[in-house]
């Protein structure tokens, strides 16, 4: 008999939605099992880091598409807005190439829906429920996604926050860092990321390898599960707390 057991984590506010990609509601399961065996491993992964190097979406850098809303200003100025994402690149038949290579190979065609999108993409933006399927949020720590003059970061408290919430839904959390020309990332940013780790020291096993369990969120409180069956119970104190 496996047996249940329950923690409680107190923590000491949660996110920002701007410039978020719209996400689509329907998921088609993997059905390749090696594929299906990997991408529970990327689940398992729950935190990653992103780094956007180079101007942002424009024509053959960083990103497929040029035209997103965060330079929907200068784009109506400058140029004539289309639609690529009805473009036919024959996806399937890279795919299945790519799979010869590298077995198992997870695949996300971000704008496409369709078999090629083993795991959704909500971006700056985390779900208000739990999603019964693989995603993950795309997040900015702070500033934009590439190298951005003093930018506001998001608090450690916030970014932590926003890991538990994200993770009580079934999510991975993909931060982005923009970097300098250098390579070199602004102080805040080591200083957030050292605040996180101190506290994955601590509580990481409520994160990593967790699954969403049911009620997810309560107000305040998160809920998470590992595969033994223990249960973790996260509290996201306020700021006065």
């Amino acid at each position: 008999m496996v047996k249940h057991m329950f923690f409680f984590i107190v923590l000491a506010g949660i996110l920002t939605n701007p410039y978020a990609h719209p996400l689509s509601e329907k998921y088609y399961p993997e059905n390749d099992p090696v594929v299906s065996k990997k991408i529970e491993q990327w689940r398992d992964l729950k935190f990653g880091l992103l780094m956007h190097w180079g101007p942002y979406s424009q024509w053959g850098i960083v990103e497929s598409w040029s035209i997103c809303s965060e330079d929907e200003g200068w784009t109506k100025k400058d140029f004539k807005q289309v639609n690529l994402q009805s473009q036919d690149i024959r996806m399937g038949e890279i795919v299945k190439k790519a799979r010869a290579k590298q077995p198992g190979l997870i695949v996300v065609d971000r704008a496409v829906e369709g078999p090629h999108q083993n795991y959704l993409t909500p971006e700056n933006h985390v779900p208000e429920k739990m999603l019964p399927y693989p995603w993950e949020s795309c997040i900015i720590m702070g500033g934009g996604w590439s190298y951005s003059f003093n930018p506001e970061f998001k608090s450690s408290r916030e970014l932590i926050h926003m890991l538990v919430d994200i993770v009580s839904k079934g999510g991975n959390l993909l931060l982005n860092i923009g970097p300098s020309p250098e390579g070199t990332w602004y102080d805040e940013a080591y200083v957030r990321l050292e605040e996180m780790g101190k506290w994955m020291d601590v509580n990481g096993e409520a994160i990593y390898h967790s699954r969403p369990v049911s009620p997810y969120k309560e107000d305040r409180v998160c809920l998470t599960k590992q595969k033994d069956g223990t249960v973790y119970a996260v509290y996201l104190g306020r700021e006065d707390e």
